[in-house]
């Protein structure tokens, strides 16, 4: 990427600031980077900081912004920055992904053991150590956004606001105090820095696959429909690949977009049908949330839960966007083998490869009665989940919580228990029971129920197996 050639910016240092550093963006490429020295900065910040507000952060995009838009196009209205505007959740989550780009994979680790740690006369032995919590605590972002959600609705004070963030965002008192400072001032301004960061890297990873796609399978694409065939000649190949990217989008944007990174096996579902008749969906073990986004867009009444609060913090984030109208608890950090919900009011139950998590059959057992107790009549469970089926001669036959041969510890079912658990719940197996062996590394188990009228009545689930 090309800069214009005299960018530059200043750094100052202030005092009695709500925010860490701010880019203030002086014109003619130039940006004065103010650095708030009221809390200590550690040593992870430095890079955040110089990344985030210079490059290739705010300095940056503002520099292209004004040689690309304002002085090669004429675009005057770009001298003017809207702060509270959907440009800011591009402009700070550009910025905040713009740290994974200086610094990919181990990058960055490695600069501060072998830079950063010396230069402060720290020990560098602690770098490894030191950057495994902070991907620990990154992962708690999304409980600033309600500690701000709560705040600015009158629900906590300061006090509460600092505490929470504290405890759920594992901040200093003093930072967390600070942040508050920063929702008087920015209010909502808050979300852009994590939600924004979150989707910059789904655009990021959708762009990715597209080019990828393109480079591949682009001379194997036909023309589309409304484009005759017989206006493309082999030596225009270059010229028909960008208009056919202008008419359609291709289907590794398309579909992504419109499904998110959605279980392929419960796109299979969707495309049956079996979610015609079933507005009322759990995503139990939703993790991020990937397979409710095409539910959330699509109007379908949806909950979720996981034991990870800041997953469910990044789903009711974009459950918010999404489906404005579903009540924040509809989301929810809890255990399957101890559901919140009444019995018998959920249409259908998804759970996309959580149960092979279970401690042992016992475990497995309690999940298990959990969604289907949920279940009202007529609804389906949906489950993916590991087994030893195909691996009889590697893991073995009859054990429960084996190891695979890709290395993981997992508990693993097989036809025979799916089977046996299918009858003693009064269910009926929508589908054969199908198997994915991923060359021998691995088994992933489908297993669809649909669950019965009332009249049909569980028995407990045991098992002689």
């Amino acid at each position: 990427m090309q800069l214009p050639d005299n960018e530059s910016f200043t750094v100052e240092y202030v005092t009695n600031k709500p925010w860490s550093g701010y880019n203030w963006y002086q014109g003619n490429y130039r940006s004065l980077i103010q650095v708030n020295t009221d809390l200590p900065i550690y040593i992870d910040r430095a890079i955040d900081l110089a990344c985030h507000e210079g490059y290739p952060g705010h300095h940056v995009y503002n520099a292209l912004l004004e040689k690309h838009l304002v002085r090669d196009r004429g675009w005057v209205e770009f001298t003017v920055y809207p702060l509270f505007s959907p440009q800011s959740l591009i402009a700070e989550g550009t910025a905040n992904y713009g740290i994974e780009v200086a610094f990919p994979g181990n990058e960055r680790e490695a600069f501060e053991h072998d830079v950063l740690y010396p230069e402060g006369g720290l020990d560098p032995a602690q770098a490894p150590a030191y950057a495994r919590v902070q991907t620990l605590v990154d992962r708690l972002a999304y409980a600033g956004n309600e500690a701000a959600r709560k705040y600015l609705n009158g629900a906590f004070d300061r006090k509460q606001a600092t505490a929470w963030m504290a405890q759920y965002a594992m901040m200093p008192p003093v930072r967390a105090e600070q942040r508050t400072r920063f929702f008087d001032t920015y209010r909502s301004y808050v979300i852009n820095y994590n939600l924004g960061k979150d989707l910059v890297k789904q655009l990021r990873r959708v762009e990715g696959r597209r080019r990828r796609a393109a480079g591949e399978t682009l001379g194997r694409v036909r023309p589309p429909a409304r484009v005759a065939a017989s206006a493309f000649r082999p030596a225009d190949a270059g010229r028909s690949a960008a208009l056919m990217a202008q008419t359609l989008p291709l289907p590794g944007v398309e579909l992504p977009a419109r499904f998110g990174e959605i279980d392929v096996y419960l796109f299979d579902q969707l495309l049956r049908g079996r979610f015609d008749r079933r507005p009322r969906v759990l995503d139990a073990g939703c993790g991020d949330g990937r397979n409710l986004i095409y539910l959330l867009r699509r109007g379908f009444t949806c909950f979720g839960i996981d034991r990870d609060p800041a997953a469910i913090a990044q789903v009711q984030a974009f459950a918010a966007q999404l489906a404005p109208d579903l009540p924040r608890q509809n989301f929810r950090t809890g255990e399957l083998d101890e559901l919140p919900w009444d019995s018998a009011v959920m249409d259908a139950v998804v759970c996309s490869a959580v149960l092979h998590f279970a401690a042992d059959l016992a475990h497995f057992d309690r999940m298990v009665q959990e969604l289907w107790r949920v279940l009202a009549p007529d609804g389906m469970l949906f489950a993916r989940l590991a087994s030893n089926i195909g691996l009889e001669n590697l893991v073995g036959a009859g054990r429960r919580r084996v190891r695979l041969p890709d290395g993981s510890d997992r508990f693993v079912v097989d036809e025979a228990l799916l089977i046996e658990r299918t009858q003693q719940l009064g269910g009926q197996l929508l589908d054969p029971i199908k198997t994915t062996n991923v060359q021998g590394q691995r088994c992933m188990t489908t297993w669809v129920v649909r669950r019965h009228s009332p009249s049909s009545s569980p028995t407990p689930l045991k098992s002689s197996t």
